[in-house]
């Protein structure tokens, strides 16, 4: 299993383009940013993001594989949008 230390979170990329609301995001949104959903938040993230999360993510992340999956990992920074139901 991975955790995430540090300013460092976690996430597994979705390649969807609607939101769980019905919401279809732009094209142009979904070229520019990528989206994941938080499987682990480091100790130091002070953003409000928890597992389980959907987030929209910009910038420089690492992409890794580890057990043949795929995985972000995210500085807090990079962190674009929380997607919510609300």
């Amino acid at each position: 299993m991975l955790k995430a230390l540090g300013n460092f979170i976690l996430a597994v990329p979705e390649e969807e383009t609607q939101t769980a609301g019905g919401f279809l995001l732009p094209e142009e949104l979904v070229r520019q940013f990528h989206k994941a959903r938080v499987l682990s938040v480091g100790e130091s993230v002070k953003v409000p993001v928890k597992k389980g999360d959907r987030i929209l993510i910009t910038g420089d992340n690492k992409k890794l594989k580890f057990e043949s999956k795929d995985y972000y990992l995210i500085k807090e920074e990079s962190l674009a949008l929380k997607l919510t139901e609300e």
